[in-house]
């Protein structure tokens, strides 16, 4: 027994290696908070809007951390219009007008052009495969308007001595930002990012202040990674996506998750299906139109507003409509409901939004049973 019993401990390590070395991922959890409020409802309507403002108004009051690429210019005005239906969507929305890409990835949403945001979701994603997500350290990051690069490091550093940054960073002065929550790594990852560069090592010194941070080139490279994403079930529309950008795609499913290998593209296709895909977050309310003021009332939708110059009568169409609430007008505000108004509101209801719109145009709002009247 003494030879056997060694053989048998050789043989199974041999035949069964995943038991002998457990393998760590990153993971997309469908769940969470983070996905929860990427999914959740909002109608905006911008117009004239800067690129960075517009995107903060949509991810501020969802408690949404944010990474634009700094070589997209964020003063150019946009103008997408209506944005939503979800958090996600809209800042999707509002990206494509400067032909960027949107990934949601380690409790961070980047904004950027195609080749930046795939090279740090291979960053992160590599990142976190070789790294223990026990080891992570959450953390809260704040740093104020006209912050320098260097300076913002030592804010996700949490040290009050600047560290030398290997090669030097550019002299940059960079609005005001928040992230929550945020992997350490992660966030010293975004701030490198910027000017096209990575940690050298995926593991920060454990012993603060950093006195000296390494960095390389951020490389670009269409390798296959292997991410984990929680999910009960995976809608066909993620698959396909995935294989339309990468044939070689790999999904290993297992109970209530999915392991999926393919290249930083593969994935920001995958995580898009997926998150277009939950279902119930957009819906208007269908209730009958004698139900109408009820129906307003109970609508929990937030709403960002700015328009400039529009007329007040197909501004409050517009809003009526998206209740599905019939509005009236009365003949003799025909002059004042196409007087031309500009309005900006942020993170209101419905109801209060089309009180708002009304005042601007001298108008009252008159709500009925079955529909909304605009008085004089």
């Amino acid at each position: 027994m003494r030879q056997i019993v060694p053989c048998l401990v050789v043989f199974s390590c041999l035949m069964l290696p995943v038991f002998c070395k457990k393998k760590s991922f990153g993971q997309f959890d469908s769940g969470s908070d983070f996905a929860k409020r990427l999914a959740s409802p909002i109608t905006s309507v911008l117009d004239e809007v800067p690129f960075r403002l517009s995107l903060e108004r949509i991810s501020t009051p969802a408690q949404i951390n944010l990474w634009i690429d700094r070589e997209i210019d964020p003063s150019s005005n946009i103008s997408p219009g209506s944005v939503g239906p979800t958090v996600y969507e809209a800042l999707v929305k509002i990206a494509t007008e400067r032909a960027c890409v949107v990934l949601a990835i380690e409790n961070v949403v980047l904004v950027g052009t195609p080749d930046r945001v795939d090279s740090i979701a291979d960053v992160l994603m590599t990142m976190s495969d070789r790294t223990a997500a026990s080891g992570r350290n959450k953390v809260d990051v704040r740093w104020a308007r006209l912050t320098t690069p260097t300076e913002a490091l030592t804010a996700v550093l949490g040290s009050d001595l600047d560290p030398l940054v290997v090669p030097p960073l550019p002299h940059d002065l960079w609005p005001a930002t928040t992230w929550n929550a945020i992997d350490r790594r992660v966030a010293v990852s975004l701030v490198l990012a910027q000017f096209g560069r990575q940690m050298a090592s995926f593991d920060l010194p454990t012993n603060l202040p950093v006195v000296e941070l390494a960095t390389q080139p951020l490389l670009s490279e269409s390798i296959q990674l292997p991410y984990l994403y929680k999910i009960d079930s995976v809608p066909p529309a993620a698959r396909q996506a995935t294989t339309r950008s990468d044939v070689k795609a790999r999904f290993n499913p297992s109970v209530g998750q999915m392991l999926v290998t393919t290249t930083p593209t593969g994935h920001r296709m995958f995580v898009d299906a997926l998150l277009r895909s939950f279902p119930g977050v957009a819906a208007k309310p269908q209730l009958a139109q004698a139900n109408a003021m009820e129906a307003l009332r109970k609508d929990t939708r937030r709403f960002t507003f700015r328009l400039v110059n529009k007329p007040a009568r197909e501004v409050l169409q517009s809003l009526a409509a998206t209740a599905n609430v019939r509005l009236e007008f009365e003949p003799t505000v025909d002059a004042e409901s196409r007087a031309l108004i500009s309005l900006e509101a942020v993170d209101v209801s419905l109801v209060d939004l089309l009180q708002q719109v009304a005042k601007e145009a001298n108008l009252q709002l008159v709500f009925k049973a079955d529909l909304i009247r605009v008085t004089p």
